[in-house]
């Protein structure tokens, strides 16, 4: 992985924080009055797309060589399914438990059956799910099936993305009543996708680009439309906008960072490898130190006090779940992989 991504990846998750923290804890009166801030970060919801844009990246950087390799489909799916599933499974259980223990937490349908099912296997049913940020890996389970079409017969994976974005676009510009399935396949998150792939290919080409001005027209085009949905509201356009903004960033940054052009600090990297832990965890324990700040009469200091503590908390709690229960139970993971592969050597030859 590059550095410089592994960075942004944290940057982004530091935005989506950002923005649930200013939304629903301090912009309401459940548990303070108003926004130290003002809307400022009401755009951090955009780290979504960067997430998105940067999954087709990394998808291509690391099995771009596996198109049209059928033998290679097991060994795509055990590594996007080690990703995906067990750390978020850690946090989907610890968050039904809360909400079966204290019902009033959550909306009710948190403690449905088929809710919890949809929420365990990452398989779209009604919209609802368990762990509020979970309706991204939604999109992503179903971009990383669509991707194993690729691997499993190049022509039928290319037939199939191109219809896709084709649907996609009609589906928009006819904007018709349709189930919410539908609409989730419609999606023009699930463009991010593609964008993402294609710049992954132009990184990978010979072609020489400016990558400091690459890089630099990314970030303004990103910040660019975040400065003007905070005047003017979001539009339809904004997903994809964001999203090249965020393909351009991410393949300036890391032409710059292949020609030695740019040094990443340790703790962005450190924020990226813990990105993933951070993003699962944080609406949970925002909502938990938001309960306790106002029981603690934190309500009496100054709101941006609290802001920035309950942020910083929360950014660090989610930190130490990936440096305790993240990277150990995939070392763990791994580690019995490996052990039980059928060319494992006896124990006494080893």
């Amino acid at each position: 992985m590059l550095l410089s991504i592994q960075a942004c990846r944290g940057i982004a998750a530091l935005l989506v924080v950002l923005y649930h923290l200013n939304t629903d804890i301090f912009h309401g009166p459940k548990y303070f009055s108003g926004r130290p801030f003002g809307p400022i970060f009401d755009f951090g919801h955009a780290g979504v797309e960067f997430f998105f844009v940067l999954s087709g990246f990394i998808i291509v950087f690391a099995h771009g060589r596996d198109v049209g390799r059928v033998d290679q489909l097991a060994r795509y799916l055990w590594r996007r399914f080690q990703r995906i599933y067990p750390i978020y499974w850690v946090v989907l259980v610890g968050v039904v438990s809360i909400y079966f223990a204290v019902p009033s937490f959550g909306k009710g349908y948190e403690t449905d059956p088929v809710t919890i099912l949809s929420s365990f296997t990452l398989v779209y049913a009604d919209g609802n799910n368990v762990v509020a940020v979970a309706w991204t890996l939604y999109h992503e389970v179903l971009f990383y099936a669509a991707f194993a079409v690729l691997i499993w017969n190049r022509t039928a994976g290319l037939v199939l993305f191109g219809a896709w974005g084709v649907g996609i676009v009609i589906f928009h510009a006819i904007s018709p009543d349709a189930p919410s399935f539908i609409g989730f396949l419609a999606s023009p998150m699930n463009l991010l996708f593609p964008l993402g792939m294609l710049s992954a290919v132009v990184y990978r080409s010979g072609v020489k680009l400016p990558a400091g001005t690459v890089a630099a027209v990314g970030a303004l085009v990103f910040l660019a439309y975040g400065g003007a949905e905070l005047v003017y509201g979001r539009s339809k356009a904004g997903p994809l906008l964001y999203g090249l903004g965020s393909a351009l960033l991410i393949v300036g940054l890391g032409r710059l960072e292949a020609t030695a052009r740019i040094r990443i600090p340790r703790i962005l990297v450190f924020l990226g490898a813990a990105s993933y832990s951070i993003y699962l965890t944080h609406y949970p324990l925002l909502s938990l130190f938001g309960k306790v700040a106002v029981a603690a009469g934190l309500r009496s200091v100054p709101e941006w006090l609290s802001f920035l503590l309950i942020g910083g908390v929360t950014v660090a709690v989610g930190c130490a779940f990936h440096a305790v229960v993240e990277r150990p139970l995939l070392r763990w993971i791994g580690n019995a992989r490996k052990a039980s592969g059928p060319h494992r050597q006896p124990a006494q030859t080893r």
